[in-house]
């Protein structure tokens, strides 16, 4: 690979699991390979018993110009039915987990300002959702379905059926991640060898008619909150021709803002106003027990830190009839001073990052980001996220947090992002 991209890119770093295997490049006239540090690689299998690589991610991350960047390449659980599309939400969910070698470590989408998850998904299209009269993956009528939305090329209706996108909407995997558009034919089964023109088509029928035509090869992508502008998709397509494999490869680029804001290089004190979590309580016993913590992530000259608080007993308690919990509090200091005072440096808080997690504290519940420098600009302002874990939603459990900026010093005149 390195004979064929030349000279002009450096590997910054490689992570194999069996045929799982990702190569990350930079460009040396970009000045891209000066800049990065702090390279991590891993694996984890997912396959039978959870020993086998045959299914699982490779994963490799970085720091950028002070930004942190993860790649996690992936092939999920094959086949099509509901227990397959079950298994590949749960190894979805055990790979953006496995940053947890400690019982309080956050997983992946919250621990990188930027993730790409990427690869070999499999997940279908279930012609089912294009027709309900047809059943899903039965017999060669969703297959006969299927081709001819391909055939007409509507591919907003085809992507519909899609089960990721449907997965991703419930909150059942990969909640937050993005996607661009799929404006091209599905990616896997395929015919080897055949003949196809830019669109994937050929004089006959290139799909296998083993398999329901479907979107398995994808990249998504997830930012931080206040970094969300930073990241910008500039194309997202696939590769039809190549011909070799019963899939095709995808491809997508992005534009991405490095370096940190001069502006945000002063911390800003920012006092949490009043907080209320919301938990689901007919599923767990100890859900009158949970305890949320508050993680402040720091962002200090591009070297990031963690400054924790554990918030005390809340002011109330309310249990409702529909079986929710809501735990509340009024003023809150969250500790930004002790924190700037703590690392000695100028740096800036970006996020706050509400955990909850049982009284116990074992088996953390779900966790809230909320972005600190969205709120900056108005005396007062409530904010309101969603639970998550691993990449799936805790349903109905969600946080609304109530900020107020005391401070922030004002652009100089001339200073302008660093890119």
């Amino acid at each position: 690979m390195q004979l064929f991209l030349g000279e002009d890119f450096v590997l910054v770093g490689q992570a194999n699991l069996l045929q799982i295997r990702q190569f990350v490049f930079a460009r040396k006239s970009s000045g891209m390979s000066d800049i990065i540090t702090d390279v991590e690689t891993s694996t984890l299998a997912t396959g039978v018993l959870n020993m086998i690589g045959n299914k699982g991610a490779t994963i490799v991350s970085f720091k950028a110009d002070g930004r942190s960047l993860c790649f996690c390449c992936c092939h999920l659980a094959a086949h099509e039915g509901q227990d397959f599309l079950d298994a590949r939400n749960k190894s979805a969910k055990a790979i953006l987990s496995s940053t947890k070698d400690k019982e309080d470590a956050l997983d992946i989408p919250a621990v990188y300002d930027h993730v790409f998850f990427l690869g070999d998904l499999n997940y279908r299209v279930d012609p089912y959702l294009l027709d309900a009269s047809v059943g899903s993956y039965r017999g060669l009528s969703g297959f006969d379905l299927v081709c001819s939305y391909i055939e007409r090329r509507e591919w907003v209706k085809l992507s519909a059926a899609d089960t990721l996108a449907a997965e991703r909407k419930c909150g059942r995997a990969l909640y937050g991640f993005e996607e661009g558009p799929l404006q091209w034919p599905p990616t896997f089964k395929y015919n080897r060898q055949k003949d196809a023109d830019e669109d994937g088509f050929t004089e006959g029928n290139p799909f296998n008619t083993k398999r329901v035509p479907s979107y398995t090869d994808r990249v998504l992508y997830h930012s931080l909150p206040c970094l969300k502008n930073k990241l910008t998709l500039k194309y997202y397509r696939s590769c039809q021709s190549v011909t070799s494999s019963d899939h095709k490869p995808v491809l997508s680029l992005f534009s991405l803002k490095l370096g940190i804001s001069k502006a945000h290089l002063r911390c800003p004190s920012v006092k949490l106003l009043g907080l209320s979590v919301t938990f689901e309580c007919n599923k767990d016993a100890e859900a009158g027990l949970y305890n949320p913590y508050v993680i402040t992530m720091e962002y200090c000259k591009g070297e990031p830190g963690t400054f924790r608080t554990v918030l005390p007993e809340p002011d109330k308690i309310v249990s409702t009839e529909d079986e929710t919990l809501t735990l509340s509090y009024r003023e809150l200091d969250v500790g930004f001073a002790d924190a700037e005072k703590q690392y000695k440096r100028a740096g800036y808080t970006g996020h706050i990052i509400l955990q909850a997690r049982k009284k116990s504290g074992r088996g953390l519940v779900g966790y809230a980001v909320f972005s600190v420098f969205d709120h900056l600009d108005e005396s007062e302002v409530v904010a309101t996220c969603p639970l998550s874990l691993g990449g799936t939603r805790v349903v109905p459990g969600r946080s609304v947090a109530t900020f107020r900026s005391l401070h922030r010093a004002p652009l100089s005149q001339g200073e302008e992002e660093i890119e």
